[in-house]
C-alpha cells in the first residue's frame, strides 16, 4: 500500500492540475467571450451614432441648399447682401438653424440683422 500512496498522489495532482488548467481555460475563455461581445455591442453603437450624425448632416445640407431659394424670395436684397448674407449663415450651423426655425415673415429681418453683424 505505501507504493500505492505515491501513485495515487501523483494521479491526484495530475486531476488538480488538469482540474486549474481547465479552470483557467474556462476563465480565458469567458473572458475572450466578454470582450469579444463587449466589442460587438460597442461597433454596434458607433455604427448607429455614426448613421445619426451622417443624416443629421444630410438634413443640414439640404437647408443649406435651400438657402439661396429662400433668400431670393425676399426680392429685397442686392446681389452682393445675398452673398454675404449666404456666407454668414452658412458659414455656422446654429445660423443655419435659426434661419430655418424662424417664421417666415421673421426671416428677413433676421438676415438684415446678421448683415449688420
Amino acid at each position: 500500500m505505501i507504493k500505492m500512496m505515491p501513485l495515487m498522489h501523483t494521479q491526484m495532482c495530475t486531476v488538480k492540475s488538469a482540474q486549474v488548467v481547465a479552470r483557467k481555460k474556462n476563465r480565458s475563455e469567458s473572458l475572450h467571450e466578454v470582450i469579444n461581445n463587449a466589442t460587438f455591442l460597442l461597433g454596434d453603437k458607433l455604427m448607429k451614432a455614426s448613421e445619426a450624425m451622417m443624416e443629421v448632416e444630410v438634413q443640414m445640407l439640404k437647408k443649406r441648399e435651400k438657402n439661396v431659394d429662400e433668400l431670393e424670395k425676399f426680392g429685397t436684397f442686392s446681389e452682393i447682401e445675398m452673398f454675404n448674407a449666404l456666407r454668414k449663415i452658412t458659414n455656422d450651423s446654429e445660423s443655419v438653424i435659426t434661419f430655418w426655425i424662424l417664421k417666415e415673415a421673421r426671416r428677413e429681418n433676421w438676415v438684415w440683422f446678421m448683415l449688420d453683424q
